[in-house]
């Protein structure tokens, strides 16, 4: 999990020198992407699948995003990894994110359940 608080820790090394995401490209870009990011969140990662072919793979997950413990946004990966010296990094990170669907009327009213 990447929360925006931590964006200073090394998760960088996961991923390849090279690697791109959001239109950063390399781990500086990279690392100066995630500080930019807001204070809060949270970033899950649920479910993945993971076909490897040689020395690549591609990861597809389910993602969540939330932010003070409410749920702000679900969304998905579909990564590109790559096989180094040091094991499995990321060569690059796609992430499309959708609007958190509404609350559930079981949320709403507990009566209904």
């Amino acid at each position: 999990m990447l929360t925006s608080e931590k964006a200073t820790r090394p998760w960088w090394r996961t991923y390849t020198p090279d690697a791109s995401s959001h239109g950063a490209k390399g781990r500086d870009a990279l690392a100066a992407f995630a500080a930019s990011a807001p204070s809060g969140f949270r970033h899950l990662v649920m479910k993945p699948v993971i076909e490897v072919t040689d020395d690549t793979a591609t990861m597809q997950a389910y993602l969540l995003i939330l932010r003070g413990g409410a749920l702000v946004g679900v969304g998905e990966h579909r990564d590109e990894l790559a096989r180094t010296p040091k094991g499995w990094r990321f060569a690059k990170w796609v992430v499309t994110i959708e609007p958190p669907p509404g609350p559930s009327r079981h949320v709403e009213d507990p009566g209904l359940a």
